[in-house]
C-alpha cells in the first residue's frame, strides 16, 4: 500500500441501514478508509446527523432515505447510485429482528422480516450489480458484495425461527451469487456475527424478551465497530483475493 493513500480512495460505497448499530459503525469506518459512502436509511434526520459526522472527521457521505422494504425501490437505488457516480462496495446490512415464539408470533411481523431481511436486501442487489461490475472492470481490478447475515443461520435458536429462516436465505443467495458474478470480478461475502450489541433485536412483549434472553450464553456481545472492522478487511483485501463467508462471536460465546 502506498504511503499516505487510504485503501478505499477513488472507490464508493453504499450501506443500507445506516442510521444505528452495525450501518452506522461500517459507514464510518468505510469512509475513514477513503470511500465515498452513501448511507441508506428509514431517518433521514439521524443520515443527516451521520454525514455531519462523516464530513467532520476528513470524510465523505452522501445520505439516501429509502426504506428498503418498500416494493420497486430498484429505481430508488439507481438514482442513488447515479448520485455517487459509480459504485465499488455494496454493504447489505438493514434487518429487522422480531424476537417470537412461533405458536404466540404476529405474522405481521414475519413479513416485516422476509420485506426487510430477504426482498429489500435481494432487490438492493439486483439494482446494483451492472455499476459493480462496471466498477469490476475499472483500474482496482474487483468490486464488493457484503450481505450482513447472523449465527442464527445456523444456531437458530428458540424465539428466532422466522428470523434464522431470513437469514439463512441471505446466505443461499450469498452462495449462490458469489458463484453467479465471480466470472466478473464481483466479490460477495457473507458475515455472520454473533451476540452484537445493537438495536436491531426487538419483540412485541417485554416478557417475551426476558423469556428468551434467560436461555442466552451471558457473553459480553460484540460491538458495531467489531463488525464493521470486519467488513473493512474484507473489503480492502488484495483483488486476487475473497473472503467468501465469515462467522464473528465473542471470544467466551460457546453457541
Amino acid at each position: 500500500m502506498t504511503v499516505g493513500v487510504a485503501p478505499l480512495d477513488g472507490c464508493t460505497a453504499l450501506v443500507t441501514g445506516a442510521t444505528s448499530g452495525i450501518g452506522r459503525a461500517t459507514a464510518l469506518r468505510l469512509a475513514a478508509s477513503g470511500a465515498h459512502v452513501g448511507v441508506l436509511g428509514r431517518r433521514t434526520d439521524r443520515l443527516d446527523t451521520l454525514v455531519s459526522e462523516v464530513q467532520g472527521r476528513g470524510g465523505k457521505a452522501t445520505a439516501f432515505t429509502i426504506d428498503v422494504a418498500q416494493p420497486g425501490i430498484g429505481a430508488e437505488i439507481a438514482g442513488a447510485i447515479a448520485t455517487l457516480g459509480s459504485l465499488d462496495i455494496v454493504v447489505n446490512n438493514a434487518g429487522v429482528m422480531i424476537l417470537d415464539l412461533v405458536h404466540d408470533a404476529d405474522e405481521d411481523d414475519w413479513q416485516a422480516m422476509g420485506e426487510t431481511n430477504v426482498r429489500g436486501l435481494m432487490a438492493v442487489t439486483k439494482a446494483s450489480i451492472s455499476a459493480l461490475k462496471a466498477a469490476a472492470a475499472g483500474a482496482r481490478g474487483v468490486a464488493d458484495i457484503v450481505n450482513i447475515s447472523s449465527l442464527s443461520a445456523s444456531d437458530p435458536l428458540p424465539g428466532r425461527a422466522v428470523y434464522a429462516a431470513t437469514k439463512a436465505a441471505v446466505n443461499a443467495f450469498g452462495e449462490s451469487l458469489r458463484r453467479e458474478l465471480a466470472p466478473s470480478q464481483v466479490r460477495v461475502t457473507t458475515i455472520e456475527p454473533g451476540l452484537v450489541s445493537s438495536d436491531l433485536r426487538r419483540s412485541s412483549d417485554p416478557a417475551v424478551i426476558a423469556a428468551l434472553q434467560s436461555g442466552y450464553d451471558p457473553t459480553a456481545p460484540l460491538t458495531p465497530d467489531n463488525i464493521a472492522d470486519a467488513v473493512a478487511y474484507v473489503v480492502c483485501c488484495p483483488h486476487g483475493m475473497a473472503v467468501s463467508s465469515m462467522t464473528i462471536r465473542p471470544t467466551s460465546q460457546i453457541g
